[in-house]
């Protein structure tokens, strides 16, 4: 049996976080086009087919909210 694709907010998700517990300057202090293309360039997702912004955003958020405390 093949398990569900993840959806593409899912799969941004799991991504920010790897990249935070590798270089949490490059998740927390960066802007978020800027976290997008970091995302495209380390290969996370293909060059022409980054994530959006609302999905980098709400990971991006998510991850400063458990930094934080």
């Amino acid at each position: 049996m093949d398990l569900p694709a993840l959806s593409r907010a899912a799969e941004t998700l799991a991504a920010v976080i790897d990249l935070y517990s590798k270089h949490r300057w490059a998740v927390v202090e960066i802007d978020l086009l800027y976290l997008s293309q970091e995302l495209a360039m380390r290969g996370y997702f293909g060059e022409n087919d980054p994530p959006t912004l609302v999905d980098v955003g709400g990971a991006q958020d998510l991850i400063r909210e458990i930094a934080h405390q």
